[in-house]
């Protein structure tokens, strides 16, 4: 077994362990003097032998997942994913735990006193130490944790839930979708034309409401958006972001982020042709409903991977055809995220934090709120029944273990 080249840590992009692998204590021996060559032989035994446990118990438990009922599902789904964390520890980490406080779980829930109760909008505290600040470290993620937060927004921030969370409660939605064309009989391909708004060929489109869900407008958002693409590529300066406002001698646009010290400038509104990456403030620009961002959209920090295991499509989808004028991966009342490009509203955590968040407080309901848990079995309580029942469907437990760092 050959070192993957340039390895640095577990979240090297060459490194991908089957986690069927990691049951096996004599695999999981070789990997760690491979991972910590300079570390005793000892200690790579006594890791290994802790490793290889907590694979097998998560194993154990995502094969128990098939054959359990729904009202349990979501602790056998917690602890297996638990499992596989502290396995993914014990690899990084040979001194792991340097004390009893890193194996707590790192959150607590607090229910939410609303009538009727409403699980998106349980509050979950994020603690000091524990499990997932442990791993949240190792997997070099960046940037700090929150403090608390909803769970809602975990559940809007993954893909496949898009649909559910925008109909329900779109306040909690972070993922969009992206269109390649504007909807249909909203184009026109000059200034003076009364057919719609220009737009330009080169393009991608998200919905307008991708601002307002983080309370800002669409020019604040955008540069934001154009900010973050600049820093991903090591530019640190700003890009210009541009409304479209009634000149005497026609449409001119203005920057609305000048740098200090400037005013704004005024440019002739390009044609079809041409780029135009307005603040939607204007409907000369922009399609209704919609903002017009560059059309490299998947190579930004923000574009939404599908999750592991899942289908994703590469192309750009055209028009319909159909009387609505959406793309085949949308209907008249929002996206289907599983074949849509998706954009996040901000710099994306980790699709692992998210689902850990998710099932630890469905676990708690299941340990702690039984009055609560059972009207979501029973269907009382509709939408947050939908909501688990969707999640726990599009979610298996291989797809939620698959997205932890290292593993495939």
């Amino acid at each position: 077994m050959k070192k993957p080249s340039g390895f640095t840590s577990l979240v090297d992009p060459q490194v991908a362990i089957p986690r069927v692998n990691l049951q096996s204590e004599h695999f999981v021996k070789q990997l760690l003097r491979l991972f910590h060559p300079d570390a005793p032989l000892s200690a790579c035994y006594t890791s290994a032998a802790r490793v290889s446990a907590s694979a097998r118990q998560a194993a154990a438990l995502e094969e128990a997942d098939a054959n359990v009922d729904i009202a349990v599902r979501p602790l056998i789904r917690y602890y297996s994913l638990l499992h596989w964390m502290k396995a993914l520890l014990h690899l990084a980490d040979l001194d792991f735990p340097a004390s009893t406080a890193v194996l707590q779980h790192g959150v607590s829930v607090r229910r939410t006193k609303r009538s009727p109760y409403q699980w998106p909008f349980d509050v979950l505290y994020v603690h000091k130490d524990g499990i997932l600040q442990s791993l949240w470290r190792v997997a070099q993620v960046g940037g700090r944790l929150p403090d608390r937060l909803a769970v809602g927004h975990c559940l809007g921030s993954l893909s496949l839930m898009v649909d559910d969370v925008a109909a329900v409660h779109p306040q909690l939605q972070h993922v969009y979708p992206v269109l390649r064309t504007p909807p249909a009989d909203t184009r026109r391909t000059s200034v003076g034309s009364d057919e719609g708004p220009m737009v330009p060929d080169v393009a991608a489109y998200v919905p307008r409401r991708i601002a307002a869900n983080r309370g800002m407008t669409p020019g604040e958002w955008k540069a934001a958006f154009l900010t973050a693409r600049s820093q991903s590529i090591g530019d640190t300066s700003v890009p210009p972001v541009h409304a479209s406002v009634q000149g005497p001698d026609g449409p001119h646009l203005r920057t609305v982020n000048p740098p200090d010290g400037m005013s704004g400038n005024s440019l002739p509104v390009p044609d079809a042709a041409g780029t135009l990456f307005g603040t939607g403030e204007s409907e000369l620009d922009e399609p209704e409903g919609w903002l017009v961002l560059p059309s490299d959209v998947t190579e930004h920090p923000w574009y939404a991977t599908q999750p592991p295991g899942e289908p994703r499509n590469t192309a750009w989808y055209g028009p319909s055809g159909s009387s609505s004028g959406f793309p085949p991966c949308m209907d008249s009342t929002g996206p289907v995220a599983s074949s849509c490009h998706l954009l996040h509203d901000d710099a994306p955590q980790p699709q692992w934090f998210h689902h850990f968040c998710v099932l630890y407080t469905l676990s708690a309901l299941c340990r702690y709120n039984s009055v609560e848990w059972s009207d979501i079995l029973t269907w009382n309580n509709e939408v947050d029944a939908l909501l688990v029942r969707q999640y726990l469907a599009r979610y298996s437990p291989a797809s939620v273990s698959g997205s932890l760092p290292g593993l495939v």
